[in-house]
């Protein structure tokens, strides 16, 4: 290692110690090398990132200007806060522990955390304790990992919270000549956009009306199964389940767009339209034919992995715990006895039911980590100031995962959400368990999702008996952006008698 001295490294090896190993104790001499010792975890993995040096030289050497997406980063956020001591002897993040940018190399492409984020935050936890930063470059993240620090970052977030600024989401949208949607829109523009869109889609009485049009998707989904059971399962097997939902869900998009044309011609014919929620959109003069199909487009595709991701879990669990899924049909059953199709009115009494989507949520949420930017001001957490402009990761996985917070939590326990169970239901925060988010940020298709999900679940258990993979095969979560299937689920659904 003492080569790189004579390779001229002498005038970095302050930039190195701090891409390596930002506050930590572990130091860089460029005469001997690595100085500390390595007995412990922490200490043998920084010193396996000192031999990832030559891979960062070009990095370090190079004089062309940042990335564009550095770039764009810097221009929607004003560039990198100084570092800066708060007020109070409160704590900042040049306190904090972490990881720089050759250690955030090592654990996602070495250690292969790169498909498992999910997992690295429990890691780091142990590591770092419940808040730490990871420095990409000019990027440093502070990542929260118990619920009340996570309820003091979205407690303090704003009139126009930001998760974080998205410019190839949005520099895409600008390409394809499509306006920007809830998910990529921010500021006063953002806040109008919902301040339209949440009349129909987060009030319960709203969403109920949507009930028989996806009763009778659902029904065609059912009619599909027995099909695809019958014709590629050998009778019993639907494989990938998945991406079978996958596919289903995607159909929308056709039906959305020829709902739009239909619409759009009879506003542009002055005649009178009906409808629900496409039509309520397209007749608010506020938002025209482009922002409607923006916004929607954006809604679509978050529905589409809300409600095919979950409902995967869900029968995949309900496969593996027998006695749990005969429960749910119990309840289903007496609720909606014999043919009778459940309803949005019938999902008030089944308790259950909307158990067993909470606990699916909790322990694969959708989104395993969310993200906050503090555009507006500082932020006070865990004490530690953070000025404005900082950049925090939400580690809910991590959280949710917690045996403080929920008793074994990695088993699947759906009774733990019933008021019956008072002294379960007490124990976790709030915070340790917001797959929908929280704030005026809430998941703008959380009713419709959740609608999905309990008439697509509460038909197929009345149908069928949903049995595992006789292979015996686990199928493991992974992250891609979202959490999703690691593997194909494959299930047996076998008729009811």
């Amino acid at each position: 290692m003492g080569g790189f001295a004579k390779m001229g490294w002498r005038s970095k090896s302050a930039q190195l110690q701090e891409l390596i190993n930002p506050g930590g104790s572990v130091q860089w001499d460029s005469g001997r090398g690595l100085t500390a010792h390595t007995h412990t975890e922490r200490e043998r993995e920084r010193a396996v990132n000192m031999s990832l040096l030559p891979l960062v030289r070009s990095f370090l050497t190079a004089k062309r200007g940042p990335l564009p997406a550095i770039q764009a980063f810097r221009r929607n956020t004003g560039g990198r806060p100084a570092a800066e001591r708060a007020a109070g002897g409160l704590k900042t993040a040049e306190d904090l522990p972490g990881t720089g940018l050759l250690s955030n190399f090592y654990w996602h492409f070495i250690r292969g955390y790169y498909e498992k984020t999910h997992e690295l935050q429990i890691v780091q936890k142990k590591m770092f304790g419940p808040i730490w930063k990871n420095k990409f470059g000019p990027i440093t993240v502070i990542n929260v990992a118990t619920a009340d620090l996570i309820e003091q970052v979205l407690r303090q977030e704003g009139k126009y919270p930001v998760r974080a600024h998205m410019p190839h989401w949005r520099e895409y949208r600008e390409l394809r000549g499509q306006a920007y949607g809830p998910l990529c829109e921010y500021g006063e523009k953002w806040h109008q956009l919902r301040s339209m869109l949440n009349p129909k889609m987060l009030k319960p009485k709203e969403v109920s009306n949507y009930s028989p049009a996806i009763n009778e998707v659902v029904t065609d989904f059912v009619k599909k199964v027995k099909w695809l059971r019958e014709n590629q399962g050998g009778g019993v097997m639907l494989n990938d389940v998945s991406s079978e939902l996958y596919k289903f869900a995607f159909e929308a998009e056709k039906l959305v767009n020829k709902k739009i044309r239909e619409i759009e011609e009879h506003v542009e014919k002055g005649c009178a339209v009906e409808g629900e929620y496409l039509t309520y959109l397209l007749a608010n003069i506020k938002m025209t034919p482009f922002d409607v199909y923006g916004s929607l487009c954006e809604l679509l595709l978050a529905a589409v992995d809300t409600t095919s991701n979950t409902t995967s879990w869900i029968l995949y669990n309900l496969a593996r715990e027998p006695s749990i899924q005969q429960q749910l049909y119990e309840e289903v059953t007496s609720v909606c006895p014999g043919d009778q199709i459940p309803e949005a009115k019938d999902f008030a009494n089944m308790p259950f039911l909307k158990a067993v989507a909470k606990e699916t949520l909790r322990m694969y949420p959708v989104v395993p980590g969310n993200a906050r930017l503090a555009i507006e001001k500082g932020v006070v957490a865990g004490g530690y100031y953070f000025p404005k402009n900082t950049l925090f990761h939400l580690c809910h996985y991590a959280v949710s995962q917690e045996d403080s917070e929920f008793t074994e939590s990695r088993s699947f326990q759906p009774n733990r959400w019933l008021r019956t169970n008072k002294e379960e239901k007490n124990q976790h925060h709030p915070f340790a368990s917001i797959p929908f988010g929280f704030g005026t940020r809430t998941c703008l298709g959380k009713r419709v999702a959740e609608l999905e999900m309990y008439s697509v679940i509460s038909q197929l258990i009345k149908h069928f008996e949903v049995r595992p993979d006789p292979s015996g095969k686990v199928v493991m979560a992974k992250t891609r952006t979202l959490l999703c299937p690691g593997s194909p689920i494959n299930l047996q659904f076998i008729d009811r008698k």
